[in-house]
């Protein structure tokens, strides 16, 4: 269970916390991600200036990656 990220926006939450197209995002602050619904899920229910720890696969490693949430655009 995870979600590959296929896209990720210059000048993002996620660009500033370093994830990066291909990465898998396997966990949410410690709660499996099931899927990519589960991960949108997640993250709608954080608000700007709040933060969350990913674990994400990348090229077979596992990496910790903390992210500090913006507005939605």
């Amino acid at each position: 269970h995870s979600a590959r990220i296929t896209h990720v926006r210059k000048n993002s939450a996620a660009t500033e916390a370093g994830l990066q197209r291909g990465d898998v995002v396997s966990k949410f602050d410690g709660q499996p991600v099931k899927d990519f619904g589960a991960l949108t899920s997640f993250i709608a229910q954080r608000r700007p200036g709040e933060k969350a720890v990913l674990e994400v696969l990348r090229n077979g490693k596992v990496l910790t990656k903390e992210v500090t949430f913006q507005k939605w655009r």
